[in-house]
């Protein structure tokens, strides 16, 4: 009888050392869970806040566009409006709509943290960790795109406008483009252009202006898709 006892003393014992490691293993595993979803909660609302002002940023940067592209439309329908190599007289910050070359710059901290602390695995929602995912890619493609553009305005637009006009004229126009700045940042009202400016009609002047207008035309698209999808992707976070 006392071996007996021993034995089912010896037995409970070990049953209740067994359970106290799982019961350890699990308390180990929750918390570790619990940390896990916190962070993950946390570093989707700090990316969620940052998409706000990505969204914005991206709206304002639309703005600019479409009054770049209505006053590039304007000086080529005036241009367009003469015989070639005639004289037309053209407000100035219609001319530099053709110099505006803005480059997308969206604030990515938050989302770059995120990214890091490989806790992107851990999100639940698959198409939200998707989009998550592949926010830097579809702002580095933004900013190639733009890069691009800049690239052909420097070396093909700037010198045929500058070519064209008189020193006095380009300066002229030059002096606009700080709008065009203020306009991307903050809406800034207009301000009334100083002079029109003397622009001849050649073949060379206006196709420089009809394809910088083509392509921020389709700049223009672009980042509307991408504001779309930063919209949908703030909304799927669910802040």
């Amino acid at each position: 009888m006392p071996e007996r006892s021993n034995w089912r003393n010896r037995l409970s014992e070990g049953i209740t050392i067994v359970l106290s490691i799982l019961a350890a293993f699990a308390l180990d595993s929750w918390w570790d869970n619990y940390n896990v979803a916190r962070d993950v909660e946390i570093g989707i609302r700090a990316v969620s806040e940052e998409l706000v002002d990505v969204e914005q940023h991206l709206g304002l940067r639309i703005a600019a566009y479409d009054q770049a592209i209505e006053y590039l439309s304007q000086a080529l329908a005036l241009i367009e409006s003469v015989d070639q190599n005639q004289i037309v007289r053209v407000p100035d910050k219609l001319m530099a709509g053709a110099l505006y070359t803005p480059t997308i710059d969206p604030s990515a901290g938050a989302l770059s943290a995120f990214l890091n602390s490989n806790l992107l695995s851990a999100v639940a929602n698959r198409d939200l960790r998707h989009r998550i995912g592949e926010l830097p890619s579809r702002f580095e493609d933004g900013a190639d795109d733009e890069l691009s553009a800049l690239s052909y305005v420097d070396q093909n637009v700037r010198p045929t406008l500058e070519r064209s006009l008189s020193g006095a004229d380009f300066s002229a126009v030059l002096r606009q483009m700080p709008h065009y700045w203020d306009r991307f940042r903050d809406r800034t009202p207009w301000a009334e252009p100083s002079i029109s400016v003397s622009v001849p009609a050649t073949l060379d002047l206006h196709n420089a202006i009809a394809s910088r207008l083509q392509m921020m035309e389709f700049a223009r698209g672009e980042i509307e898709v991408l504001q779309r999808y930063v919209a949908s992707t703030l909304a799927m976070t669910g802040y």
